[in-house]
């Protein structure tokens, strides 16, 4: 079995993000997290990269307050003794997190977009005698690796579950005293909308409860909420390889931007 990387580290990736324009291949990797990307979703995919100032997204070369990052960080929620919320099925949420941020880093290298993983198996990053003590280190850990990151944005992967059974759909979420991360948020919620379809309307949310990890951090962050577990249809979906690599695909995009155009938003007047 080989060695585990340490969390936190930094992922290089040599190939220039801009060989992707013109020569992505209907196979876009090889081996593990092989993903087949079909005609019609890989030409609106890649123009998601070009995109700058269409829908809700903010057009960052000309807003008054903008910034470029070098690296992207992926957090994969849970892990370890937290499984997450667990789906109808019994769908474990911390493995579908995990699954999306590997695929996720992997499109990220064949982009040339530098990466830190939080974690990249099944591990907590915490330490303690109780579940709860266990829990609180962990995200303690989590914001210290993002700290430590420098010019980095964070995107942080879960899967959401509400008692209805009918809401369904990838929501994104932000820290309203972050400016940038709401900036960061409206853009990804736009980038699963345009890859995921199915009439999704969900915009990207201010948390309504404060969260640990946006709370103790000051790069632009957003906790991306992939789809419900709750919803049987969309369990299903969540645990299809070629879903979550969808999924994958628009975390990928966004990393792509943030690190050649940056964030902006408009300050004010």
């Amino acid at each position: 079995m080989p060695e585990r990387e340490r969390p936190g580290k930094t992922h290089k990736s040599s190939p220039s993000a801009i060989s992707i324009i013109g020569v992505l291949p209907m196979s876009v990797l090889k081996g593990k997290y092989t993903v087949l990307i079909p005609g019609a979703l890989l030409l609106a995919a890649v123009s998601l990269f070009l995109w700058r100032s269409s829908g809700d997204g903010v057009p960052a070369a000309a807003a008054p307050v903008s910034r470029r990052f070098s690296a992207v960080i992926l957090d994969a929620g849970h892990g370890g003794a937290d499984g997450g919320t667990v789906g109808r099925s019994g769908t474990v949420e911390k493995n579908i997190n995990l699954a999306i941020v590997l695929a996720a880093k992997d499109f990220c290298d064949y982009l040339g977009v530098d990466t830190v993983l939080t974690r990249d198996g099944d591990f907590s990053l915490g330490s303690g005698d109780t579940l709860r003590q266990q829990k609180s280190s962990d995200l303690k850990r989590r914001a210290e690796i993002v700290n430590s990151a420098g010019a980095a944005v964070l995107i942080s992967v879960h899967q959401n579950y509400y008692d209805d059974y009918v809401s369904r759909g990838p929501q994104v979420f932000y820290n309203s005293e972050n400016a940038f991360g709401k900036a960061l948020a409206e853009r990804m919620q736009a980038k699963l909308a345009a890859v995921c379809g199915g009439g999704n309307s969900r915009k990207a949310m201010a948390l309504p409860n404060e969260n640990y990890l946006l709370t103790h951090i000051a790069c632009p962050a957003v906790i991306v909420e992939c789809g419900f577990l709750s919803h049987l249809e969309e369990e299903m979906l969540l645990n299809s390889p070629e879903y979550r690599s969808t999924l994958a695909f628009a975390v990928a995009a966004e990393a792509l931007d943030c690190v050649t155009s940056g964030l902006g938003f408009a300050g004010q007047s």
